[in-house]
Parts: C-alpha cells; sequence; structure tokens
C-alpha cells in the first residue's frame, strides 16, 4: 500500500502540527486495518455523517461500517491534504481532502475523492475526535 500525507505547513503552530498528527496516524491505522480506527481515536459522544448517511452515526455504528470496509476492501492507495485547522482552547476544525484508492475482494479498483471536515477535542492532553463529516466534492 502507498500512503501520502502532505507535510505540515511551516506557518501552523505546535498545536496544529500535534492536531494533524493525530489525523494522519488515524489515516494510518485505518489504511492498516490494526483495528484501533475508530474508537482508540474518538472522544465519548463521537459522531460521524457522510454524504451515503441519512443520518448521523455513533461511535458503534462507525466501527461497524470501519470493519465492514475492512473485510469487502483494501485500501490500496491514500493522499490526505490539509486545508485548513481551525484551534479554540481544546478544540480544533480540521478541513482536508482525502483520494483513496481501494480494490475490492474480487480485485476492482475503485478511486474516491472526499472533503472531510473533522473536529477534535484535547481530552488529558490527547486530541480526540469528536465528530467527523465527509462528502464528494463536485470537482466538474
Amino acid at each position: 500500500m502507498l500512503m501520502v500525507s502532505a507535510p505540515a505547513v511551516a506557518e501552523w503552530s505546535e498545536q496544529q502540527t500535534a492536531v494533524w498528527s493525530v489525523v494522519q496516524q488515524s489515516w494510518v491505522d485505518d489504511a492498516e486495518e490494526t483495528g484501533e480506527w475508530p474508537t482508540s481515536f474518538a472522544a465519548d459522544g463521537y459522531s460521524s455523517w457522510g454524504d451515503t448517511d441519512a443520518l448521523p452515526n455513533n461511535l458503534a455504528e462507525s466501527d461497524a461500517g470501519v470493519r465492514f470496509g475492512d473485510e469487502s476492501a483494501t485500501t490500496r492507495f491514500y493522499q490526505i491534504k490539509p486545508a485548513t485547522i481551525d484551534i479554540n482552547g481544546d478544540t480544533a476544525v480540521v478541513n482536508y481532502y482525502a483520494t483513496v484508492v481501494s480494490e475490492n475482494n474480487e480485485g476492482e479498483r475503485e478511486r474516491e475523492v472526499s472533503a472531510i471536515t473533522e473536529t477534535l477535542v484535547r481530552r488529558d492532553g490527547n486530541w480526540l475526535f469528536m465528530a467527523s463529516s465527509g462528502w464528494t466534492p463536485d470537482l466538474d
């Protein structure tokens, strides 16, 4: 698997760099199917909402979706690129783009581009995901 992540921007603060590092590690763990994402990265009350979901998913539902994805496809390549990281106290909002190429169990590959907004909260010095929302941007 090939993974690419944009380096930290030179103007970023130490806190912004720390937040982006958590986002990057969540992608590593998800792509490597370690079982850590999302449960080990999430704060109590975590929710996610994708453009194919009718309603937001809680942590247990998000985790079930990730496990199903792990069983039905393998990530072959991903690239994440930050757009903004805004921090106010113990809350961070991260906007970024992701490109993922996955391969299903029949060997068919699919490329997906997403725009993602994630909210992280600092608990006991650690940044944890509180909410995630992703959608497919209209690139035409």
